[in-house]
Parts: C-alpha cells; sequence; structure tokens
C-alpha cells in the first residue's frame, strides 16, 4: 500500500508539472502580445517558452520515489532499509549432531498470589528425546546407541535438572533442540525464570512480548 501511494504521489507530482509548464507558457504569451512596442518575435517567443518548460521539467525530475525493490525480501522497501530476512537456501540442514528432546512440565497451584491468583509450581518434568539413530524407532524403551536413554523423569528440582540434563557434554552432539507442546505461554516460562535466577543471558526470539 505504501508503495502505491507513492507512486500515486508521483504521477500527481508529474501531471501537476505538466500543467504548470502549459500555464506558465499561456501566461509569457499573453504577456508578449499585450507588449506592443516591444513585441519580440515568434521565433524568440519559441525559444523563451521553450527555456521556461526545460527550467520547470528540470525542477520536476527532482522527486523521485522513496521505495524500492528489496534485494532479498521480494516486495517494495525504504530505500537504504536494514533487511533482516535470510535468503532461503536450496538445501536440508544436517540434523546428524542434533539432540531433539521433548519435554512436559506438571505443575500444583497450592501457593496463593492473592485473593484470584495461584501459583504455578513445577512438581515433574517428563521428556523424551531421539537423534538421527533413532529416530524410525518407535520403542522409547529401548535405549539408544548414540544417545543413550530416550526416556527420563525429573521430580526433586525439575526445572535445575531438566537444565542440568540438557547442559550434559555429548561428544557426538553439537546442538539440543528442546521443543514443548505451549512453550511460549507456559513451559519456556519456567526455564526463563530459573535463567534470570541463575543470571544467564538468554537469547530469546519475540513477537512483541511473546516469545516464538
Amino acid at each position: 500500500m505504501y508503495a502505491k501511494a507513492v507512486i500515486k504521489d508521483v504521477n500527481v507530482a508529474r501531471r501537476i508539472s505538466a500543467e504548470r509548464r502549459v500555464a506558465t507558457a499561456s501566461r509569457f504569451l499573453h504577456v508578449c502580445s499585450l507588449k506592443n512596442e516591444s513585441r519580440a518575435s515568434p521565433v524568440t517567443e519559441i525559444l523563451e517558452v521553450a527555456r521556461v518548460s526545460k527550467n520547470i521539467r528540470q525542477t520536476s525530475c527532482k522527486v523521485r520515489p522513496s521505495t524500492k525493490r528489496c534485494e532479498i525480501a521480494p516486495w517494495n522497501m525504504e530505500i537504504n532499509h536494514l533487511c533482516y530476512m535470510q535468503p532461503l537456501k536450496n538445501e536440508v540442514p544436517s540434523a546428524d549432531n542434533v539432540l531433539f528432546v521433548f519435554y512436559d512440565f506438571e505443575t500444583t497451584q497450592d501457593t496463593k498470589i492473592s485473593e484470584t491468583t495461584k501459583l504455578h509450581d513445577p512438581i515433574l518434568v517428563c521428556l523424551q528425546q531421539f537423534c538421527t539413530a533413532c529416530e524410525m524407532q518407535d520403542d522409547y524403551e529401548r535405549d539408544c546407541v548414540r544417545c543413550g536413554k530416550r526416556q527420563h523423569s525429573f521430580f526433586e528440582d525439575p526445572v535445575g535438572d531438566l537444565l542440568s540434563y540438557l547442559c550434559e557434554p555429548r561428544p557426538w552432539c553439537k546442538k539440543v533442540v528442546a521443543i514443548a507442546h505451549n512453550a511460549k505461554a507456559f513451559d519456556a516460562q519456567f526455564i526463563l525464570n530459573r535463567a534470570i535466577l541463575l543470571k544467564w543471558t538468554p537469547e530469546l526470539i519475540l513477537n512483541r512480548i511473546k516469545i516464538v
């Protein structure tokens, strides 16, 4: 919509400049016709009209669109804008060195914060995991030769034990991807609170004030 508005403004400016050139030329010819005693020749009048029209045309050409097509994003953006969209690569990222963990917190609400609000207190976290060596194995009771035991439950300190497990050294693993059913509104909040308590600086992907 912004690009269309700019183009429309440019077209209006060009139309107005053309009308001004015609009006200026008409006024010039009218003034010359009234000066009988010092009237210039027709050739001189034509050259003067051309000179005035040229000056107006040069002035009107300074109007330029303020947008152009971005080299990365497929739409028009402001000139010299900072584009944060990454170009797509025609390749599937490798998951050979990635551990995928699915976790879920269970909480109680025995602690009152106010008359109408109660605190969610984690009492249990369950997780299942897989890697590329066992991703096609449906039986989670069987251990993986690469990532080990595929099911875990922590209840003494659910948040702390989960973070300790995720941060364990694994020589073959370069990245751990932890996924929860409702991470942004529930599960990730417990991890974020513990990270703040430990004075960590997590890098969050936010949609306004919500965690993505």
